[in-house]
């Protein structure tokens, strides 16, 4: 998971993976699946679907 997470972030830094866990980000447009990453540093979630944020 950890390589997965430094991937998605696209940055090298010097924290550590905390946790990485499946869920579900509701949005007006219905629950998105995707995982939730928690380092010492950053939070991150990473889906499929892409999100527009406005």
């Amino acid at each position: 998971m950890q390589k997965i997470f430094k991937q998605i972030i696209k940055v090298e830094y010097p924290g550590e993976l905390l946790k990485a866990s499946r869920c579900y980000l509701s949005t007006t447009a219905g629950p998105i699946v995707g995982l939730l990453f928690v380092s010492t540093e950053k939070i991150a979630f990473c889906s499929e679907k892409s999100l527009t944020i406005y």
